[in-house]
């Protein structure tokens, strides 16, 4: 359990600086009472933009918690790569979590990433992908 924030005025600051390293316009996010229904077939948040015209679209999506630094350099990651992504903030959503827990086979923790409906895993992982050479043929979209 957190007690009082000794410095409210500086977590303010930083959480304002948190908030700056990831563009809104990049994000779609879903509010967290809607992620159950979201998870029950197609949205509106498929990410069409990634599709380049070719095959269907490729679909990113992100599970987070909004302050998590994990969640943040994932998202600049796929920010800086210019991907769209549909993003699930579960701060204290128990629903969430267990849609989450379910998709991933169990992972608990956050960022949980898939593309295409395949478990990525979390910031490490995506970051390994990169660094090999595998994230950019993940991110192209499928042939139809």
């Amino acid at each position: 359990e957190i007690g009082e924030i000794e410095h409210p005025e500086r977590l303010a600051m930083w959480i304002d600086r948190i908030s700056a390293l990831v563009p809104p316009r990049r994000l779609l996010r879903i509010a967290p009472q809607t992620l159950v229904k979201e998870m029950a077939g197609p949205t509106t948040t498929r990410a069409e933009a990634n599709s380049s015209g070719q095959g269907r679209p490729t679909r990113v999506e992100i599970y987070t918690w909004r302050f998590c630094p994990f969640c943040i350099r994932a998202k600049g990651l796929l920010d800086r790569k210019g991907v769209i992504y549909s993003e699930y903030a579960i701060d204290g959503d128990d629903a969430g979590r267990e849609a989450m827990m379910k998709r991933s086979g169990g992972r608990s923790t956050v960022p949980q990433i898939f593309i295409n409906n395949k478990p990525i895993g979390g910031c490490d992982e995506l970051h390994a992908l990169e660094a090999g050479g595998e994230l950019d043929a993940m991110l192209t979209p499928p042939q139809a």
